[in-house]
C-alpha cells in the first residue's frame, strides 16, 4: 500500500467522486466509484505501463488495494493519489495479455478487459501531436553550476581480478523508436535523461566507480536487456533515470520522486537525500513502486524522476545544461554516500 497517498477521513458529499474498490476478477480489472467520474487512458513509461486516471475523484477512507490473484492478468498494480482531485492507476500486463477496451458500464463502474493472447499484439503508443501545445516560458532560470566533488574511493579489494571496483549500472530511460515521455515544446524524455545520465557516469568514473551503462546513444535497449545486463555483470547498484509526465493538461504538477522496489530502499533515500540537498526541486518523496527494472534486478535498485517535462517549472530546469550537470552531481553524491556508508 501506497503510505504517500491523502488520507480522507469522510467521503466527499460534494462534486468529488469516492473510488470505492478496485477488483480483478477473471479476464477483468472492475473499477467502482460512488458516483460519476472522469477517466482518460493511455499507455506510458516506454508503452509498458497502462494508465488510468480518474479525475475529479479521491480514494475512500476505508480503500483496500485489491489482491491479485495467482495467475492473474496483471503482473502489477499501483494505485496513487497524487492531489485531492485525481487517483492514478498503473498498470503492467502479465506476459501474454494484452489489454483491449476500457469499458464503460454504468455512470459509476468501468471494466478494463484483460485477455490472454498467444502472441500477444505490441500495445498502440498515444498519438503525438506535432504542434506543441505550449512553448516554454521566456526567459530562463539562473541555476549555478556543480562544484566537482572530491575525495575518489579507492578500489576495493575483492580477491577477484575481474571485479576490484565497485560497478554501478546507469540506466538512461528509454531510447531509440521509444522517446520516452513528450514534454512543452516537444522535449523528448530520452534526450534530457542520456544527457543527466552520461554526467552521472563521469562523476563516478573520476571518484573510483566503474560505470557501465544501458545505453550510450539514442538507440533502443528492451527492460529486459537493461535488467540482463546488469545481473550478468554482477553489478553493485541499478540507477535507472528518467523524467516524468503528468499530461498537457497539468502544466502545474512539478517535482522530483525516487522509486525502489525492495533492497534499493537505502539507496533510494540517500539519493533523494542528496538531490533535495543540492538541487532545487519540488519533494515529491520516495516511493515504493513494482516497475520492471526495479523487480528484475538482482542488486539495490533505484528509478529516479527528474522532473516533469509536462511542468510549466520544471521543463525549464530540465532543459538548462547547468541543471542537468547539477542533477547529475547530486545523484552521484547519493551513489558515493551509499558505496563509502555500506563499504562496498
Amino acid at each position: 500500500r501506497n503510505n504517500n497517498r491523502p488520507t480522507n477521513n469522510n467521503r466527499n458529499t460534494g462534486d468529488i467522486a469516492t473510488l470505492d474498490y478496485l477488483e480483478v476478477k477473471y479476464n477483468q480489472l472492475i473499477i467502482k466509484s460512488d458516483k460519476q467520474v472522469q477517466v482518460k487512458a493511455n499507455w506510458s513509461r516506454g508503452n509498458q505501463v497502462y494508465q488510468i486516471r480518474l479525475e475529479n475523484t479521491q480514494l475512500s477512507s476505508d480503500f483496500r488495494d485489491p489482491q491479485l490473484p495467482k495467475d492473474s492478468p496483471i503482473d502489477r498494480l499501483r494505485i496513487a493519489q497524487p492531489d485531492n482531485k485525481t487517483v492514478v492507476l498503473l498498470i503492467e500486463p502479465s506476459k501474454n495479455i494484452e489489454i483491449r477496451q476500457l469499458n464503460q458500464l454504468r455512470t459509476n463502474l468501468w471494466t478494463l478487459a484483460l485477455n490472454q493472447n498467444s502472441i500477444a499484439r505490441q500495445p498502440i503508443p498515444p498519438s503525438i501531436n506535432p504542434n506543441p501545445w505550449e512553448q516554454p516560458p521566456s526567459g530562463s532560470t539562473k541555476i549555478p553550476v556543480p562544484q566537482p566533488l572530491t575525495n575518489r574511493i579507492p578500489p576495493r579489494n575483492t580477491g577477484s581480478p575481474n571485479k576490484s571496483k565497485v560497478l554501478v549500472i546507469i540506466d538512461p530511460g528509454h531510447g531509440g523508436k521509444d522517446p520516452g515521455a513528450i514534454g512543452i515544446g516537444g522535449v523528448q524524455e530520452k534526450r534530457v535523461v542520456m544527457n543527466i545520465s552520461q554526467e552521472v557516469a563521469r562523476i563516478l568514473e573520476q571518484q573510483g566507480i566503474q560505470v557501465k551503462m544501458t545505453r550510450n546513444s539514442d538507440y533502443f535497449v528492451s527492460l529486459q536487456g537493461r535488467t540482463a545486463m546488469a545481473n550478468r555483470m554482477n553489478a553493485d547498484l541499478f540507477v535507472s533515470i528518467h523524467a516524468n509526465s503528468a499530461g498537457k493538461n497539468k502544466p502545474h504538477v512539478s517535482g522530483y520522486e525516487t522509486y525502489y522496489f525492495q533492497s534499493g530502499r537505502n539507496l533510494a533515500a540517500t539519493i533523494h537525500r542528496n538531490v533535495l540537498r543540492k538541487v532545487n526541486v519540488k519533494d515529491r518523496k520516495v516511493r515504493k513502486a513494482r516497475f520492471y527494472v526495479l523487480r528484475k534486478s538482482k542488486m539495490p535498485s533505484v528509478l529516479v524522476e527528474a522532473g516533469f517535462l509536462t511542468g510549466r517549472e520544471d521543463i525549464q530546469k530540465l532543459t538548462n545544461p547547468n541543471f542537468q550537470k547539477q542533477m547529475a552531481q547530486a545523484i552521484a553524491s547519493g551513489i558515493i554516500e551509499y558505496v563509502r556508508a555500506n563499504r562496498l
